[in-house]
């Protein structure tokens, strides 16, 4: 049986915002697909597959690179071709490289053997379809309104290199292209997307699920193929057209207009048709290598700078700037255009920040100040409005929060160019230092008489402007106290307190741990028991799904300081749009990429997180140790102290030992009084954890000898002998840990004193009884003092 029979015919699922009806989409395989295009050597078509968001992929990591984008021949990869996962093939073949007497699959110019088709990328959004006027081979659509269109050559032993990149050169600068400029439509290599695939970058995973977008075939007729001569004259390309677009030999195009002197680099942008000027101070004005994603392609805002170290720096004003740094365009070059062998060429210490291995951190930070300070220069030259030059910088300042004089001078510069006063501007900025740097004296005739008190979202445990970790084991049920806590928030409820009401807030719960689904059934629950209406919270409570987003909002690599992340920018963008006061985020391990026991980049993840919104709830697993405590004796977090330390407020919740409930204790909280515990239990008949009840102060025996001589009465009455003695058996804390009603939290020598007192102050007394051996034993007995005491608490069905 050949591969060809193998292979199942995939019928494309429609996707909301499709162009084509659902169902509509052309059945057809990829291999299938190949044959048509490649005829009898579509076994040696190159191919590759892979189910990772290409958008997300780690640019430092060469292994991964090399196993999504190497590929390799259809015959060797014809099972990957799965239709969810990202497929693509190569619009060439070529020679195999042979390598120590093995022959091997390369995708090289180099190796270059002919050119059997053409796409055409972004027809339908950024390409207007009447732009694209020759019938096409087949036209494929692979985001909503997007498709490539292909066009089959004939007699494919004209379509060489020369030739090819001639007249695709001349067809982008036609109008194929947004403003005549796509570099990645570019080159004999390149890669574009088979038939039976998905569309898996991160966008539309979000919109459409775990499969991503399934890419639909909407037009397929592999009969019509074309000369090169007869796509030329339907596109209105001449011989000369294609001559003058001719880039072969090593020569430079046209547009290029500078001498670069043999940088490896900027070689490699000009040998594109992408090099522009030398700037100042080391960069050189470069088109970006993803200019198809800018505003209306605009080409401007892009360079490229040589460091005097050797290594690179690259920068990009529009929106991708945030992420598309050097390590980004380099895989780019080893992606689009291997055969310039860029990676080969180029030091290994090249970096985001152009310098991500420098021993010394300040050096980083002035490489970091001297790229803002010269997207600054960029910007106002191009005619940048103030606004979109603020929200630039915005994005890239963090990186210097803890370099103050870094910041100083951005501010200074920033405060020339824009007219606002660093104090402003700092403000805008979202940066937590003043621009003065010294101690500033307080000003005694300035002082208030009375000072307002720091205020709190839930009082006495949830103070305003700061960042609080509710920390507890995995499955201990702080997911649901969160939307508990959510919903009291939203709807003006103290979360411990039932009777007392609190302003409503409005508050963002961010869940990448629990999908819609569960939310929907626990906020179901906790509804209908604190008798909420969906209409009640309109407006006041935003949850989000994230179960399938990539939710980091900081990551930080050794020796460089951290960064947040475009998941960070869209989130606080969100907050905003909504005005919450509140976010609850549900986990820390999902929002750090970074290590957990560096205190650095710990205290720079929370000192972000701050920005984020006026309060903070971050939930967080707690390390082995403490989910195995006692819950008074237990760290309640996991890594570097910078946790602690960094968080103005500290939850912990934790299971009692031998009991059903839960503690949920406050062992940290600036501006009031720590050590509240509010106990927790689960109520089987609702299916939701219940507040039973809260108290001030870490548990004492002491505080609950009503409830304690109640619960040893009704062990006596049970005909249980209790005995006085601590290490015993029965003993008052082994006797009453298990019954309904015993306070969490206590200890058995806590208990032991208590019962001392209790035997002091006449509440019991000891009685003596014949034991089995015939031996006198000791049992505790309550004296009428200690009934009455007991008999004040209330128990019919175990309520408080």
């Amino acid at each position: 049986m050949t591969i060809l029979q193998e292979t199942v015919r995939y019928a494309p699922l429609a996707k909301a915002g499709s162009t084509a009806a659902p169902g509509s989409g052309i059945q057809i395989s990829n291999e299938q697909f190949l044959l048509d295009v490649f005829g009898d050597e579509y076994m040696l078509a190159h191919v590759t597959a892979f189910t990772e968001s290409p958008d997300t992929l780690d640019p430092h990591s060469r292994k991964q690179s090399a196993r999504c984008w190497a590929g390799g021949w259809y015959s060797d990869k014809a099972r990957a071709l799965v239709a969810r996962s990202n497929t693509y093939f190569t619009i060439s073949l070529f020679e195999p490289s042979v390598e120590d007497g093995i022959k091997k699959a390369r995708r090289r110019k180099a190796l270059h053997r002919v050119t059997c088709c053409i796409v055409v990328d972004d027809v339908g959004t950024k390409v207007p379809r009447d732009v694209v006027t020759l019938p096409p081979s087949w036209r494929l659509e692979t985001s909503p309104g997007n498709c490539q269109v292909g066009y089959i050559i004939s007699g494919g032993g004209e379509a060489d290199q020369v030739l090819v990149e001639g007249l695709v050169n001349a067809m982008v600068a036609k109008g194929l292209a947004v403003e005549g400029k796509d570099p990645g439509m570019k080159g004999v290599t390149r890669y574009v997307r088979l038939p039976v695939g998905s569309n898996r970058k991160s966008a539309y995973l979000e919109r459409f699920g775990a499969d991503g977008y399934l890419c639909q075939m909407l037009e397929y007729v592999p009969e019509r193929k074309y000369t090169i001569a007869q796509i030329a004259e339907a596109f209105g390309i001449s011989a000369d057209d294609i001559s003058k677009h001719t880039d072969c030999d090593g020569a430079k195009p046209a547009r290029h207009d500078a001498v670069v002197g043999g940088d490896p680099v900027l070689d490699a942008f000009a040998a594109i048709g992408a090099y522009k000027h030398a700037l100042s101070d080391g960069w050189h004005d470069v088109t970006c290598c993803k200019v198809y994603e800018h505003t209306d392609s605009a080409d401007n805002g892009a360079a490229v700078r040589l460091n005097s170290d050797g290594s690179y720096g690259y920068r990009c004003h529009h929106r991708h700037g945030g992420e598309l740094k050097f390590p980004q365009v380099l895989e780019w070059f080893e992606r689009e255009h291997p055969e310039l062998g860029l990676s080969a060429a180029v030091p290994s210490r090249s970096s985001p920040a152009g310098a991500a291995e420098f021993e010394d951190l300040e050096a980083v930070d002035r490489d970091k100040r001297d790229y803002i300070l010269g997207m600054i220069e960029m910007a106002e030259s191009e005619g940048v409005a103030a606004t979109d030059l603020i929200e630039m910088v915005k994005a890239e300042l963090p990186a210097l929060h803890h370099a103050q004089a870094m910041v100083d001078s951005v501010l200074k510069r920033l405060s020339g160019k824009t007219g606002g006063t660093p104090e402003k501007l700092a403000e805008d900025l979202g940066v937590e230092v003043k621009t003065d740097r010294h101690p500033v004296a307080l000003d005694w005739s300035r002082m208030p008489e009375d000072p307002p008190e720091i205020p709190f979202v839930i009082p006495g445990w949830m103070p305003d402007k700061v960042v609080t970790m509710f920390a507890a084991h995995g499955g201990t049920g702080k997911s649901y106290m969160s939307v508990y806590i959510a919903l009291c928030l939203a709807t003006g409820r103290h979360p411990f307190d039932p009777d007392q009401k609190i302003p409503r807030t409005r508050v963002v719960l961010y869940s990448a741990e629990d999908n819609l689904d569960v939310m929907h059934l626990r906020f179901a629950r906790y509804m209908r028991k604190l008798k909420i209406a969906r209409s009640d919270l309109e407006g006041w409570l935003h949850v989000l799904d994230a179960t399938e987003s990539d939710n980091v909002l900081f990551a930080g690599e050794e020796k460089v300081n951290g960064r947040t992340t475009e998941r960070f920018k869209w989130l606080a963008k969100e907050v905003k749009r909504i005005d919450a006061k509140v976010l609850i985020f549900d986990n820390a391990s999902d929002a750090i990429d970074a290590n957990e026991n560096d205190r650095a980049k710990v205290r720079q993840f929370m000192s972000h997180l701050k920005r984020l919104a006026s309060a903070v709830l971050l939930l967080s697993h707690v390390d082995a140790a403490s989910s195995m405590a006692e819950v008074g004796e237990a760290k309640g977090y996991s890594g570097s102290t910078g946790w602690h330390n960094s968080a103005r407020s500290r939850w912990f919740m934790a299971r009692v030992k031998d009991s059903d409930e839960i503690v949920l204790t406050l062992p940290k909280v600036n501006y009031a009084k720590a050590g509240a515990e509010a106990v927790i239990k689960w109520n089987d008949g609702l299916k939701l954890f219940d507040v039973v009840t809260v108290r001030q102060g870490r548990a004492r025996a002491e505080d609950h000898r009503d409830m304690l001589l109640n619960l040893l009465d009704q062990a006596i009455k049970q005909g249980r002998r209790v005995s006085p003695k601590q290490n015993s058996s029965n003993s008052v804390f082994n006797t009453l840990k298990s019954m309904e009603g015993m306070p969490a939290g206590l200890k058995s020598a806590d208990v032991m004193k208590e019962v001392n007192r209790w035997l002091g102050e006449g509440f019991v007394k000891v009685d003596t009884y014949l034991m089995s051996n015939r031996n006198a034993g000791e049992c505790l007995a309550l004296t009428e003092k200690g009934h009455e005491t007991a008999a004040g608490v209330f128990t019919p069905e175990g309520e408080l």
